[in-house]
């Protein structure tokens, strides 16, 4: 008998699906799917800012920033995904996208193409796409 050994060390990383964040409302986690992590070039030496448009509060976007920024998001990388916790961001999501009302988690799309805004490179967030 001859057997081949699969493990994490000798199989390659298989990415599939769509560009998604997710939210939990209980816990405050917002994380973004690996496909997200691959598309927009996010590393453990990034920190992400969230931006919400005054006029339109149901359009939201996230921008990536350099780790040592003081107004930014620090982020945990784990198995080519990324999380963070912050329940008052979370609620302040929620609140601005009606179908989401009394979810307790939703998931969005995220658009993987760059949008300059104020010199701010921004990627949008798909609040319509929000389903539990």
């Amino acid at each position: 008998m001859k057997l081949k050994t699969y493990s994490p060390q000798n199989l390659p990383v298989v990415i599939t699906g769509q560009p998604l964040i997710r939210i939990n409302v209980k816990s405050g986690l917002i994380s973004f799917s690996k496909m997200a992590v691959k598309e927009l070039g996010i590393s453990s030496s990034h920190g992400l800012q969230f931006h919400q448009d005054e006029d339109r509060p149901q359009d939201w976007y996230v921008s990536i920033s350099a780790y040592s920024e003081p107004d930014c998001f620090s982020i945990r990388v784990k198995d080519h995904s990324l999380s963070f916790n912050c329940r008052a961001l979370v609620q302040q999501i929620q609140d601005s996208i009606p179908n989401t009302k009394g979810m307790k988690s939703f998931r969005m799309n995220l658009s993987t193409t760059p949008m300059d805004v104020d010199g701010m490179t921004l990627y949008s967030i798909i609040t319509k796409s929000a389903a539990a």
